[in-house]
């Protein structure tokens, strides 16, 4: 049934969406087996392709997964990991887990011998992951290489074939390819490939996706138009994969584009490139971060595309407020890139300069040599030398330095007021920072109420609490310059140094010491009368960095940043909040549902987690027609024991040989449960029958080793009589049949002069 899958996959789509459906109908029925895990995990195909579901296909596909790697099944797990890695996990789980998941496919394939030769193809998926997430453009091209020296290993040409064109894509924008934005070098013939792509329609989809993305990066519109259409027809191929995002996202980048630049197309462009966005959004509202941000580029391309400037600028913000750079390094690069051409169209170079600036920084940390000399090509230094005139709203006209500034001052209002999170406001305030004043290094110190103390934030990595201390310790560790600092702390006003080697207050601090020149800003954040952080902003390059004009503006955000303070005070003491209540419930409902299953007198499990216990066990044991072994227990003559020594001392009795027969079982294999006053029933799984009277033999005589008193018993002491009975259940058995027959042995033990064990 598997190798049917995998043909059906490649051949006959219906074909495969009647097999899981069929597959989840068995397992329903009949219990999980390890053969139907991989087809299950195949879900998504089929909801996809019958619904246009991704949630729930991905839902079928990681229960499956889950409980085969309960069972600890394989090769089932390591091959149904890889079609989950592969169709689903993107769909809803962090991008980056995938990268984990293909490799440990991978290896579990390997080590089974990989019988459907899936090994190859779990590099796909991790492929598709480094590119999105990965840290390095290095990183991309070596999981290539591995991925071709494995395929060539194996015999796999066509594998070869795909995984070249990834290595490609990463040579490419390390500027290791014949020109920019090329895949040809001396081992890759491009022209020769591509006149022959047709030949592998799934070779022909990965080459005009990798190609469309380059186009996208390389501001090729002519390419990105050619290749991301081509790719469409070929969309089938990739139902489920990741790639098939990266084809709708560059689909939409060239429709914006064309929209934006062919008067002609733009009403149909805007029409087509709705598609793409409402489809992109619907993903981020399944995995909000691993598509969110992208819905909003999207988003901001539209707008862009339809001549809505401020609206653009609006979701460009937002697509940027929704993503790590070190998780998503090219995307936060690309959106940069993207706002700075919006800004410079509109007349705002300034603004556009520093955004591409932070684009070349972020293509420079990737990896991309390539893309960052294009940038200096284009750009040169990055900041020009004389104002730049361009179209700004159908005329002509230079930003001027207020437009600047305000421009600066609202996106870094809105940077600020959009954190939450104590542990990264510190970071945010030091980007924003850096941006607005010419800063080349920052450092807040931001004020803990409850250590009465310091911590201290570089925005290069997070607030240490466990770094908490004095402003004396912290400048004895060099993080800053004690001078400056006990004088806004003293005084709780800003503080504005031209070159500290020139003022006297603070030449020979110890902090500055080799320093040839240097400017310095430091200033404080009260809230409520209470100073609440200290930051500093330093250059050590230029004097007089800090203009009047660059302090107005840091005082006109000065208030964001204090109710931002608040705000991730406030915020945090809710977290903390909402999960000890969280804890608490959780705690609850677990003693509520413990409750639910046990026997109040004696903790046993009840007579509900018996008839469950028993529905389930019984089903197991049909499926691996294994035996399944009962015990019927009944305390002799307990109804003389309650009238002589009354219900109180009766209750500790009972208490008494429920513990003892919890101690005669297999620990977390057998159930002992109270079926009801004095009887007991034990289910015992995998047990055959002599096993079971052997069992049922050691806890009578355990019960009788007690010299519990009965003195109106012939043996003067607490007995006990048990039934026993083993069964290997067919498809017609039930657990009622089990429980007569252990039952019937039971009346037997009793009619034969109690204390003893019979058997049926």
């Amino acid at each position: 049934m598997s190798l049917l899958t995998v043909s059906a996959l490649y051949t006959d789509q219906q074909l495969l969406s009647w097999l899981v459906i069929k597959s989840v109908e068995l397992w329903m029925h009949n219990g999980p087996c390890a053969p139907l895990i991989p087809i299950i995990c195949r879900a998504p195909l089929a909801a996809i392709r019958e619904r246009g579901d991704y949630r729930i296909g991905y839902r079928a596909a990681r229960k499956a997964l889950t409980v085969s790697e309960a069972h600890g099944w394989e090769p089932e797990t390591s091959e149904a990991r890889f079609v989950f890695v592969t169709g689903a996990a993107h769909w809803a789980e962090p991008l980056q887990n995938s990268i984990e998941q293909a490799a440990l496919a991978h290896e579990g394939m390997v080590r089974a011998g990989d019988p459907h030769n899936n090994a190859c193809y779990s590099y796909m998926p991790a492929m598709a992951a480094y590119l999105d997430c990965g840290p390095t453009v290095d990183d991309f091209v070596s999981e290539a290489e591995a991925a071709i020296d494995f395929a060539r290993r194996m015999g796999m040409d066509w594998v070869i074939e795909s995984m070249t064109i990834g290595r490609q894509t990463g040579r490419a924008l390390q500027g290791k390819t014949e020109r920019i934005g090329s895949f040809g070098d001396a081992e890759f013939n491009e022209s020769a490939y591509a006149a022959g792509v047709d030949r592998l329609p799934f070779s022909a989809g990965l080459f005009h996706i990798h190609k469309a993305f380059a186009a996208a990066l390389f501001r090729d519109a002519a390419g990105l138009e050619e290749h991301s259409l081509a790719a469409m027809p070929l969309l089938d191929l990739f139902r489920g994969t990741y790639f098939i995002m990266l084809a709708h996202l560059f689909r939409a980048l060239a429709l914006a584009e064309k929209a934006r630049t062919v008067p002609e197309a733009r009403e149909s462009a805007l029409a087509d490139l709705e598609v793409h966005v409402d489809w992109l959004s619907a993903r981020a509202q399944d995995a909000p971060e691993n598509f969110s941000h992208l819905a909003a580029l999207l988003r901001a391309e539209r707008a862009w595309a339809g001549g809505d400037c401020l609206e653009a600028m609006s979701l460009f913000e937002m697509a940027l407020s929704l993503i790590s750079p070190s998780q998503r390094p090219w995307h936060y690069a690309f959106i940069c890139e993207r706002q700075s051409l919006l800004c410079m169209e509109y007349g705002f170079d300034h603004a556009g300069l520093g955004l591409i600036a932070q684009a070349r920084d972020a293509y420079a940390s990737w990896g991309a040599t390539a893309k960052v000399e294009q940038l200096k090509n284009i750009y040169g230094s990055l900041y020009p030398s004389k104002p730049r005139h361009t179209r700004s709203l159908g005329h002509t006209s230079s930003a001027s330095a207020s437009d600047i500034d305000l421009l600066a001052i609202l996106k870094a209002s809105q940077a600020l007021s959009s954190e939450t999170n104590p542990e990264t406001l510190g970071i945010r305030v030091s980007e924003v920072l850096k941006n607005m004043t010419g800063a080349t290094q920052m450092l807040a110190m931001f004020y803990d109420e409850v250590m009465q103390a310091w911590v201290p934030t570089t925005g290069t990595a997070l607030p240490d609490q466990s770094k908490a201390l004095s402003l004396e310790d912290a400048a004895h560790e060099g993080l800053l310059p004690f001078s400056a600092f006990s004088y806004v702390e003293r005084t709780r006003r800003t503080l504005v140094v031209e070159d500290v080697r020139q003022d006297n207050r603070f030449a020979d601090d110890p902090y500055f010491a080799g320093l040839a020149q240097g400017s310095l800003l430091v200033f404080p954040l009260l809230s409520h009368g209470r100073l609440r952080a200290i930051l500093m902003c330093e250059n050590r390059l230029v004097r007089g960095v800090f203009t009047a004009e660059r302090l107005d503006a840091v005082n006109l955000i000065a208030g964001q940043l204090t109710v931002s303070l608040d705000n991730t005070r406030l915020y945090a003491e809710l977290e903390n909040k909402v999960a000890e209540r969280t804890d608490a419930l959780e705690t609850a409902n677990r003693q509520l549902e413990e409750l639910s299953i046990t026997d109040p007198l004696t903790g046993l499990a009840n007579r509900r987690h018996l008839t469950d216990t028993l529905a389930s066990e019984l089903l197991r044991a049909r499926r691996s027609q294994s035996p399944i072994g009962m015990a019927m227990v009944d305390i002799d003559n307990f109804k003389l024991y309650n009238d002589r020594y009354g219900h109180i001392l009766g209750d500790t009795c009972l208490r008494r040989v429920s513990s003892v027969l919890a101690d005669s079982v297999r620990q977390g294999v057998d159930l002992v449960a109270r079926y009801g006053g004095e009887e007991f029933a034990i289910v015992l799984p995998g047990a055959n029958l002599e096993t079971v009277a052997d069992v049922a033999e050691r806890a009578r005589e355990a019960v009788a080793a007690l010299a519990e008193p009965n003195e109106d018993t012939d043996l003067g002491t607490v007995t006990i009589s048990v039934g026993v009975t083993s069964i290997t259940p067919d498809e017609d058995s039930l657990a009622e049949e089990l429980v007569q027959r252990a039952d019937a042995a039971l009346y037997t033990a009793k009619a034969n002069g109690r204390n003893r064990v019979a058997r049926n």
